[in-house]
């Protein structure tokens, strides 16, 4: 069986406390339902066969691979039990999911926050059931316009799926799901895409 390689990046912005108080209450399951959500809505509003089909099979993948009711199987669960329990606040902030398929299954997770004007970037990678951080960057600033990510298919940059989730403390806003060539190329998300991921 082919199975997906899956880089997870995960961004995290708080513009008040930094990491600081984003707890172990946070509401996965929600998170969950809001991106099948937006999969939906991506099916209704799709305009052409193909780009439903691609919309119809990240839907049936998504729910199987992150079961709204069973936690202890939820890798986005795990990322915040390791990453982020114990850090948290208030503010907005952004998670950004990447996609890519391949032969081997790869998790990687880019957490990142901003502190006195410059945005912390820690990696980390999933490996033998758990999260690991390898290494820490910075960088001077970091902004991502999500009403202008989105472009009709085929006319946006080439790469694997991208999920851009919204929240403000720990409600979830709103979440964006790009399948390939659907994310602007104008977007300064590619910059760090390119940049961190490969």
């Amino acid at each position: 069986m082919k199975s997906s390689n899956t880089l997870l990046l995960t961004l995290i912005s708080c513009t008040l406390f930094g990491i600081n108080g984003l707890n172990n209450k946070f509401n996965i399951a929600e998170w969950n339902k809001t991106t099948l959500a937006s999969l939906k809505k991506d099916i209704i509003q799709s305009r052409s066969i193909k780009e439903k089909s691609l919309y119809q099979n990240r839907f049936e993948v998504f729910k199987e691979n992150e079961p709204v009711n069973q936690m202890d199987k939820s890798l986005r669960f795990k990322l915040w039990q390791q990453t982020v329990k114990n850090g948290g606040g208030a503010g907005d902030f952004y998670i950004v999911e990447t996609m890519t398929s391949g032969e081997k299954v790869t998790y990687t997770t880019f957490l990142i926050y901003s502190d006195k004007g410059n945005f912390y970037i820690d990696i980390y990678r999933f490996k033998l059931g758990s999260w690991v951080k390898y290494k820490s960057l910075k960088e001077p600033q970091f902004i991502l316009e999500t009403n202008q990510n989105k472009v009709p298919f085929g006319t946006g940059f080439i790469h694997d799926d991208i999920i851009i989730s919204k929240f403000n403390g720990l409600r979830v806003l709103n979440v964006d799901y790009y399948i390939s060539t659907t994310l602007n190329k104008k977007s300064k998300l590619i910059g760090l895409l390119l940049g961190g991921l490969y």
